[in-house]
C-alpha cells in the first residue's frame, strides 16, 4: 500500500501511528499491572485457605486428617501430612507472603514456614507436572482437570508444622491470568483514533489551503502570469509567508517595470543614430558604397534589435491564454508555406490545452524552426512532433542538417554563440535565436534540448507543463 504523498495526509497517518504506539504500549503495561494483581490476589488467597486449613488440622483429630484434606484438594492443589517438610528453606522473593500467612496465622500461635515459588520445569517440583487424579466433588460429579495450556508453570510450595510436630506440605498451581485485551478499550480507541483523525484533518485542511493557494500562485509567477495579491489567511506562520509572497511579487514587479523603462529608453537612443546614419547613407552617390553601407547598418540594426530582444527577456505585457497546441502549429506551417517553407507536422487527434502567451510562444517556436530551416539542407526536412504526456506537453523540430558535435550542444544556448563551420554568418543571424527561445520557454516554465538526430540531423525538444485541469481531461 503506497504512503501518502500529501502533507496532510502524512502529518494525519504520523499521529495516528503515534496514537496507535501510544495505545499498544498503554495496553501493555495495563496487561502486565492486571497480571501481577491477579498473580497477587491468588497468592493471597491461597495463604489465607492454607492458614485456615492449619486452624481446623489443630482442632481435628488425626484419623479425620487424611479426609480433611481430600475435602480440601482441588485439581490445583495437592495437600500431605508427612513427618519431614518438603522444602529444606525459604525461596527468594516471597518476604510478603510470609508476612501475610504469619498474620493470617495468629490465631495458632508462631509456626516454623517454608515457602519458595518454583517453576515445575526446574528442579525444585515437589510433585509431577501432571494435575492430581480425578475425584468426586461432594455431590458425586467427576472435578474436571483444567486444560494444560491454562495454568501457570509456577507453583508455590508451602511446608508449615502442625501442632502434633509433623508437617503439612502443599503445592498450590493457578490458573494462567488472561492477558486478552478487553472490547471496550479496542472501542475506546478507535473512536477516539476516528475523531482525533476528523479533527486533525479538518484542521490541517484550514491549514494547508493557503499554503496550497501560494504554490499555485507561486507556479503561476514563475511562468509569468499576472498574480493579485493573496490574502493573507490561516495561523500566523501562514499569514507572514502569504505577506512576504506578495511583497516579494510587488518588488519583482517594480524591477521588470523600471528593467523595462530603462531598455525603452536604451532602444530609442540606440535606434536614433542608425536611423540617422541610414539617411546619410541613402544620400551617397555610389551603388555600390550606398549599398554595403546599407547592409551593414541593417545588420547593425538587428544585432540591436536581437540584443534589447534578449535583454528584456520575456517580459511583455501580454496576457496568459489557455491555447490548443495544434492550433499554434497550424498557423506557423501557414506562415511557413508563404514564406516557402516546407514543414511536415505530425499532431494527436486530441486538444492539447496550455497556459501561454501566443505571440510570445510563436517567437521562440520561429527561432527554432528558423534554425532547423536555415541548417536543415533540405527546404522540406523541418519535422515538428506534438506529443501530449500526463503532466507535460513535447514538442520536437527536428531537420536532417550536419548536427552538433556533443561537445558542443551544451553552449548552444549561450548568448552570440556560432559555429563557424556550419553555421556562418552569411547563413546565420546574431546567435540569440536559441537563447531568446529558451528565455521564453522557461519564463513559460518549461525547458528546451538540442540533441543529435538518429541517422542525421538536429532535434530540438521543447517541453512545456500542462495545466491540472488539462492533464486530467487529456
Amino acid at each position: 500500500m503506497p504512503l501518502p504523498t500529501s502533507l496532510r495526509g502524512q502529518l494525519l497517518l504520523a499521529v495516528l501511528l503515534a496514537l496507535a504506539v501510544a495505545q499498544a504500549i498503554s495496553a501493555a503495561i495495563t496487561v502486565v499491572t492486571r497480571t501481577e494483581a491477579v498473580r497477587a490476589a491468588q497468592i493471597g488467597e491461597a495463604l489465607d485457605r492454607t492458614a485456615a486449613l492449619i486452624f481446623v488440622l489443630d482442632r481435628t483429630p488425626r484419623d479425620l486428617h487424611a479426609n480433611l484434606l481430600r475435602a480440601t484438594e482441588t485439581p490445583l492443589t495437592q495437600l500431605a501430612i508427612e513427618a519431614r517438610p518438603t522444602l529444606d528453606s525459604d525461596g527468594p522473593g516471597l518476604k510478603r507472603a510470609r508476612r501475610r500467612l504469619a498474620a493470617a496465622m495468629s490465631d495458632v500461635g508462631e509456626r516454623t514456614m517454608r515457602m519458595a515459588l518454583t517453576d515445575i520445569s526446574g528442579a525444585q517440583v515437589i510433585a509431577p507436572p501432571q494435575p492430581p487424579p480425578q475425584r468426586l466433588d461432594r455431590d458425586g460429579r467427576m472435578r474436571r482437570r483444567p486444560p494444560p495450556d491454562s495454568v501457570d508453570p509456577r507453583a508455590l510450595t508451602i511446608s508449615l508444622q502442625l501442632a502434633d510436630g509433623d508437617w503439612l506440605n502443599a503445592e498450590i498451581r493457578f490458573p494462567r491470568p488472561d492477558h486478552s485485551l478487553p472490547v471496550l478499550p479496542l472501542v475506546s480507541f478507535i473512536l477516539a483514533a476516528a475523531a482525533i483523525g476528523v479533527a486533525l484533518w479538518l484542521t490541517l485542511g484550514r491549514m494547508l489551503g493557503p499554503l496550497r493557494r501560494l504554490a499555485g500562485a507561486a507556479e503561476r509567477l514563475g511562468r509569468g502570469e499576472e498574480v493579485g495579491d493573496l490574502p493573507a489567511t490561516g495561523p500566523f506562520e501562514m499569514r507572514a509567508l502569504t505577506e512576504a509572497f506578495n511583497q516579494m511579487q510587488q518588488r519583482l514587479h517594480r524591477m521588470v517595470s523600471d528593467r523595462t523603462q530603462m531598455l525603452a529608453a536604451l532602444g530609442h537612443d540606440l535606434r536614433s543614430p542608425l536611423t540617422a546614419l541610414r539617411v546619410r547613407a541613402e544620400m551617397v552617390d555610389d551603388d555600390e558604397t550606398r549599398e554595403r553601407l546599407l547592409i551593414s547598418l541593417a545588420e547593425m540594426g538587428e544585432m540591436v534589435e536581437q540584443t534589447l530582444t534578449y535583454a528584456r527577456g520575456v517580459w511583455t505585457r501580454e496576457a496568459v491564454e489557455s491555447v490548443d497546441a495544434r492550433d499554434l502549429l497550424r498557423d506557423l506551417e501557414d506562415e511557413g508555406e508563404h514564406k516557402g517553407v516546407g514543414m511536415r507536422l505530425v499532431l494527436p487527434d486530441a486538444p492539447v490545452m496550455l497556459r501561454l502567451r501566443p505571440a510570445t510562444i510563436r517567437r521562440a517556436l520561429r527561432n527554432l524552426i528558423d534554425n532547423a530551416r536555415r541548417y536543415g539542407g533540405a527546404a522540406d526536412a523541418v519535422e515538428i512532433t506534438l506529443r501530449a504526456g500526463a503532466q507535460t506537453a513535447t514538442i520536437e523540430i527536428a531537420d536532417r542538417g550536419p548536427g552538433i558535435p556533443e561537445a558542443e550542444l551544451p553552449r548552444m544556448f549561450d548568448p552570440f554563440v556560432r559555429l563557424e563551420a556550419s553555421r556562418s554568418r552569411e547563413t546565420g543571424g546574431t546567435g540569440l535565436g536559441l537563447s531568446i527561445a529558451r528565455s521564453i520557454v522557461q519564463a513559460h516554465g518549461g525547458e528546451v534540448t538540442l540533441l543529435n538526430r538518429p541517422g542525421g540531423g538536429l532535434i530540438a525538444r521543447l517541453t512545456l507543463p500542462r495545466p491540472v485541469e488539462a492533464a486530467v481531461e487529456g
